[in-house]
C-alpha cells in the first residue's frame, strides 16, 4: 500500500477506498458513462452487483484512495494509481464536484503522505 491512513486537508478527508463505499463509487461510474470522457476509456460497471465487485476489487489492491468531504461519509471522487512498469494516476468525481480544485488537492496530498518508492 502506498498510504495506509487517513489523509485530511482543509476541505477533504482522503483514505484507503473501501469495499462499502461502493454505492457512491458506482454514482461515479454513472456519471462518467453519460460523460463525453467515456469514449477515452475502458467501460465501467454500472450494475449493483458488477459495481460492487469491482470496488471490492480495487479496495483490495491498495492502489484506490477514496475522497470525502470533511465530516461527510460521501465518497465524492476517488484517486488511483495504476500499471504494471510505470505508475499513472486517474481520478474520477462525481460530476456536482468537479471543477472545485478537490483532484489536484487530493493528489498533491497524497503524494505528500506515501511510503511506495514505486510512485
Amino acid at each position: 500500500m502506498i498510504v495506509t491512513h487517513q489523509i485530511l486537508t482543509s476541505r477533504l478527508e482522503i483514505h484507503p477506498m473501501h469495499p462499502e463505499e461502493w454505492p457512491d463509487v458506482r454514482e461515479m461510474f454513472l456519471d462518467f458513462e453519460t460523460s463525453p470522457e467515456a469514449i477515452y476509456d475502458y467501460p465501467l460497471p454500472t450494475t449493483e452487483e458488477k459495481a460492487q465487485e469491482q470496488v471490492k476489487v480495487w479496495s483490495d489492491s491498495g492502489y484506490f484512495y477514496s475522497v470525502c468531504l470533511k465530516g461527510i461519509s460521501e465518497v465524492i471522487g476517488y484517486l488511483c494509481f495504476c500499471g504494471e512498469q510505470l505508475r499513472e494516476m486517474g481520478y474520477s468525481f462525481k460530476k456536482k464536484y468537479q471543477g472545485q480544485g478537490y483532484a489536484p488537492v487530493s493528489y498533491t496530498h497524497l503524494r505528500a503522505h506515501e511510503t511506495d518508492s514505486y510512485l
